[in-house]
């Protein structure tokens, strides 16, 4: 239950005491290339209208690129839930249970 091991086997490492002194957080090496990535993100997140705060259900086989399902939301500062084989007669019960302020459908 999170506890560290009293004795770790010879060749192994304990998951907890190792991962435990990383934060929740990940901050990526600074590379020309990603720039551009990171730009088209942003771009493509104020094309569609999303924004810092909004939770954003996504129909993945309308949108298949992963620009617009993953990458937007994340450079708009969007949440995102994201529906593989979504059932349009249930749209409107799954936004309210997942509190969806903008669809991508």
């Amino acid at each position: 239950m999170a506890l560290p091991m009293r004795t770790v086997p010879s060749g192994f490492v304990d998951y907890v005491t190792e991962v435990r002194t990383f934060g929740d957080h990940f901050t990526p090496y600074a590379n020309q290339a990603d720039r551009g990535l990171v730009e088209r993100a942003a771009a493509r997140a104020a094309d569609l209208g999303l924004k810092a705060g909004d939770r954003v259900l996504v129909d993945a086989a309308k949108h298949p690129d992963p620009l617009d399902w993953l990458l937007a939301p994340l450079a708009g500062g969007a949440t995102l839930v994201l529906c593989g084989a979504l059932d349009p007669a249930k749209l409107d019960g799954r936004s309210v249970a997942e509190k969806v302020t903008t669809q991508l459908v």
